[in-house]
């Protein structure tokens, strides 16, 4: 398991950070399958590149997404805020970041 920190400022000027983690269940020659946990949040997440670019799926509760690199935490908390709530939308966001950022081999 890895752990990352979340730091994002909320409507409003309210500022949080908070801890998350990540560990990876499956890979795939098209897919990488996480569970990603933060404040008190847990998702098994489906992250993958097609012929379009890379998207996301949650399919436990029936989320999913294009995405942008994975190191685009901006771009891709937006297009996860519309599904999901602003905080976990942080979170999935920070941790596909760090997550393509860590050295798997």
């Amino acid at each position: 398991m890895q752990t990352f920190i979340c730091k994002h400022k909320y409507p409003g000027g309210h500022k949080a950070t908070w801890n998350g983690s990540w560990e990876i269940l499956d890979i795939g020659t098209d897919y990488h399958e996480l569970r990603i946990k933060g404040r008190g949040s847990s998702f098994d997440v489906v992250l993958g590149r097609c012929s379009s670019g890379y998207y996301l799926c949650i399919p436990s509760i029936d989320v999913g997404c294009a995405l942008t690199f994975w190191s685009d935490t901006f771009w891709n908390t937006e297009r996860l805020t519309p599904l999901l709530c602003e905080t976990d939308a942080v979170t999935i966001a920070t941790a596909i970041d760090h997550y393509g950022n860590y050295d798997l081999y």
